[in-house]
Formats: C-alpha cells, structure tokens, sequence
C-alpha cells in the first residue's frame, strides 16, 4: 500500500522551501566599548604627539573626542574622531558635531578602512563644511583623493593643525 503525506508533513515541507527574506545591510557602527574608543582616541594621539603637540583625551558615551594643544599649552584645537571599517565612497559628520566644531575651528580625524591598514586624514571642519551638504541627516561629503591628500597622516596632522606647530 502506497504512503500518503499527512496535512501536517505538508505544510511541514511547504515551510522549507520558503526562501528567506532578503535582509537590508547594516550600517558599520564605530566603537562600541570604551575599551575601543580608546584604542581609537590613542591611535590619533600618537599622530598629534609625533606632530609635535600636546593631547588631552577624552573618551565618552556619545565618542571619541580628544584636544590638541601646543606645547607651550596656551592655544587648543578640539578634535572629532570618526571611524569608518570600509570606505563608501564618502565622510559623514553629525550635524552637532559639526556645528560645536566650526564654532571653535576644530578638525575632524576621518579614520578608514580595517584597523592594521587604515588612512588617516585631518580635515579642518571649515574645509570639510565646504565639501558636504546634507544628506539623510548628516553633513556629507564626497570621498575624492585629490583634495584629501594634502590633509593624509602625518603631513596632514602639520597641515590641519599648522596655528598650534608656529
């Protein structure tokens, strides 16, 4: 006598060839614990330092942020730290943190790509603001190697912070 399928096994086999839902990409998030921000803050502290600054920093809930400052220590530039794990093809920035930067001429340390191989730029806010427009809640600007490579590593750390090395 033939086996027949119960209506229970059906739909049992009907739930497997379901094919699962495409899922929307996540969004690389920066560091999560303090531990990671501060690996973060001292990565761009040892450029400052090296550049012949003094580096005050301070790890928070909302990031990293960190003060550089000349030796002498009578004149400051606040720095904003963010991170991206690939690059997109463009720089985001909160529109909080660039407004809080621009009001002091702050500099923002872009960090791309993987930890071991990432590209270090130091960016005036001034410089980044007149790049980027608003999109989807940030100000943004393109990727573009050409006006970026004046602000990479340790030439750009002499170049966005040339008011505190006179």
């Amino acid at each position: 006598m033939a086996q027949t399928k119960t209506k229970r096994r059906q739909s049992e086999d009907e739930d497997e060839e379901v094919a699962p839902e495409p899922v929307a990409p996540v969004r690389e998030r920066g560091p999560e614990t303090m531990h990671e921000r501060e690996h973060i803050g001292h990565e761009v502290a040892s450029d400052l330092t090296l550049g012949g600054m003094a580096t005050f920093l301070s790890v928070t809930t909302r990031g990293v942020n960190l003060v550089a400052g000349n030796t002498a220590l009578t004149a400051f530039v606040p720095v904003r730290i963010v991170t991206q794990e690939q690059e997109e093809g463009r720089l985001e920035l909160k529109p909080d943190d660039a407004r809080v930067l621009s009001e002091t001429g702050g500099v923002v340390a872009f960090l791309l790509g993987e930890e071991d191989s990432r590209d270090r730029y130091y960016v005036p806010v001034a410089e980044f603001l007149s790049r980027a427009e608003l999109r989807e809640g940030r100000q943004t600007a393109e990727f573009d190697p050409s006006w970026l490579r004046p602000f990479a590593g340790h030439p750009g750390v002499k170049r966005a912070f040339a008011r505190l090395l006179k």
